[in-house]
């Protein structure tokens, strides 16, 4: 009943124009009286699989939790698969310009400003963040915060794992490898990976095998 009442107040705050939402009956909906959905056009599909015939495994429930005077503007097609949560703060605009997929497990958490140009896409198991909660002391400046929106340019691709824990400018066309950590803007047409260095000690065990005996 509870999540029924919520989606009777996501389309009674929505405004659609041309626009279509679609959402799963798996997704919980957390929505303020005063959150505003925005769809100039194009459809949001939420909560649903990307593919039936997909090989991995299910991750039925998802989210979307809008805090007082938040905004969630759609520009164009977007589709986010099951098992993701969009969490957006009061007075927080999440923006998406069209063409968007997302697979499942993605995870976005916009605090103030978060925007995915057209063509933005991830793979699975991603989190967007254009805040972290941290705080950092100097002595010169006491409990200072650090913000930065979050911009994503139109074309970027992302592969799966990829974190980002708080606001950057990716540049058109950019290609984030998995398993990245980003913390820095980074300029267009750019190949983005990390390279952990693997390490190796001999004649070292483990002790399972003697600790079941």
């Amino acid at each position: 009943m509870y999540n029924w009442l919520n989606k009777i107040k996501l389309i009674k705050n929505s405004i659609l124009n041309n626009g279509n939402i679609v959402i799963s009956s798996n997704a919980e909906l957390r929505i303020n009286n005063t959150s505003k959905i925005e769809i100039s056009s194009g459809f949001f599909k939420f909560g649903y699989p990307l593919d039936v015939n997909s090989p991995f495994p299910s991750y039925k429930n998802s989210l979307i939790k809008m805090g007082e005077n938040s905004k969630l503007i759609i520009r164009g097609n977007v589709s986010i698969s099951q098992g993701s949560s969009i969490v957006i703060c009061d007075n927080g605009v999440l923006e998406f310009d069209g063409n968007n997929i997302f697979a499942h497990n993605t995870f976005i958490y916009c605090y103030s400003s978060i925007k995915f140009g057209k063509a933005v896409s991830s793979s699975w198991n991603c989190t967007f963040m254009d805040w972290d909660g941290h705080l950092f002391e100097r002595e010169d400046k006491i409990n200072k915060q650090f913000y930065r929106p979050l911009v994503l340019k139109d074309g970027v691709g992302i592969q799966m794992n990829v974190v980002i824990p708080r606001g950057v400018e990716v540049g058109e066309n950019s290609i984030l490898s998995a398993n990245t950590v980003l913390r820095k803007d980074i300029e267009p047409n750019t190949l983005v990976y990390s390279v952990a260095e693997l390490r190796m000690k001999n004649g070292i065990k483990s002790g399972l095998i003697k600790a079941q005996q």
